[in-house]
């Protein structure tokens, strides 16, 4: 049985991380610095929780229900006419080279917002860098392999 972290039964950090993760607005190591606590024990949390979990998931969507930012559809449409609107802005003025970057910039902020919204954009764990990997494989010699 693994070790209950009991910080995060606390009772209000309890509910605000309930909360946090029905949100969804943060993945499960950001979660985990926010906590002060280990990945495995924000999935830990969340798997002794789920019901708790689903029930604010639920009053969620339901109190979101008539914004239209709420609907995935109408937000992708939003972001849709904001680049239309971008692109017509661009192409009918004279903008300073700076304003001009500044227009990419935000282009390219928005095309990566929808790739998001969408799962498009891999989500990305710090990894370890240098060190040195080693591979055997049983019975094969490097030297034969040459």
């Amino acid at each position: 049985m693994p070790r209950v972290n009991g910080k995060l039964e606390r009772g209000w950090v309890r509910h605000r991380l309930i909360a946090d993760v029905a949100a969804m607005e943060l993945n499960q190591n950001q979660l985990a610095a926010k906590y002060g606590c280990t990945q495995s024990s924000i999935s830990e949390f969340i798997t002794r929780h789920a019901d708790e979990v689903a029930s604010k998931k639920q009053a969620l969507s339901d109190e979101l229900h008539g914004l239209w930012v709420a609907d995935r559809s109408a937000r992708m449409a939003e972001y849709q006419q904001t680049l239309d609107d971008l692109e017509g802005f661009v192409s009918n003025s004279s903008m300073s080279d700076k304003e001009a970057r500044e227009a990419v910039a935000l282009k390219l902020r928005t095309l990566r917002q929808v790739a998001d919204e969408l799962g498009q954009v891999p989500q990305r764990s710090p990894g370890t860098t240098g060190g040195t990997v080693t591979i055997s494989i049983d019975g094969v010699e490097l030297g034969d392999l040459r």
